[in-house]
């Protein structure tokens, strides 16, 4: 469980493999109120603002989100990393909840929160209504059998993704061969997820 975690944030949040075109597309070079406010991942991997992402910029970006997600900064990702990334998730929510920080939480305070998140998220009837979905393991799952993901096999899986997306192979992945690559995942994962019969 804990390999599929962390591959699966390897494979569906990161940019590096070019599997989340739609971020480009609604946060051109130069906007910074993008998808969750900073311009979407694929817009902060573009670091020369060119509209098409290098291998350097890919490798970058990868480098970046094993730091964020590295959090007890051993050179590895494990269950230890995950669990202070949720304590750490879990104190800012309490926080956000608690307004008048008098370290509980009110029925008036949860509920006003709810309806915060709710309206941001496009009410109860929006499309993100049952939180996100992540496919399988990802093209890292046969790096580490041991639940443990090092920074070379991060990387290893980015690089990886990225040779995929460039699909004419001349070292950049552009919004067009981004959006092929994320369709191509899709697909795939909508088959492993369609009833065996």
């Amino acid at each position: 469980m804990l390999r599929n975690y962390f591959l699966t944030v390897a494979a569906g949040s990161l940019f590096v493999g070019g599997l989340a075109a739609t971020h480009l597309a609604f946060a051109q070079p130069g906007q910074e109120d993008g998808p969750r406010g900073r311009g979407g991942m694929m817009a902060m991997a573009d670091a020369d603002k060119d509209g098409k992402i290098s291998k350097a910029e890919a490798t970058a970006a990868a480098q970046a989100r094993f730091a964020r997600m590295d959090a007890d900064k051993d050179g590895q990702l494990t269950l230890k990393d995950r669990e202070i990334k949720r304590d750490q998730r879990l104190e800012d929510r309490f926080a956000a909840l608690d307004t008048d920080r008098n370290g509980q939480i009110s029925k008036a305070e949860f509920t006003a929160g709810h309806e915060a998140r709710a309206d941001r998220r496009g009410g109860l009837g929006g499309k993100r209504w049952g939180g996100r979905r992540h496919g399988g393991p990802g093209p890292m799952a046969e790096a580490r059998k041991d639940g443990v993901v090092t920074q070379a096999e991060f990387l290893a899986g980015a690089t990886q993704r990225f040779d995929k997306a460039d699909a004419n192979g001349d070292g950049f992945v552009t919004t067009e061969e981004m959006k092929a690559a994320r369709d191509a995942m899709r697909g795939q994962w909508r088959a492993r997820q369609a009833p065996q019969g």
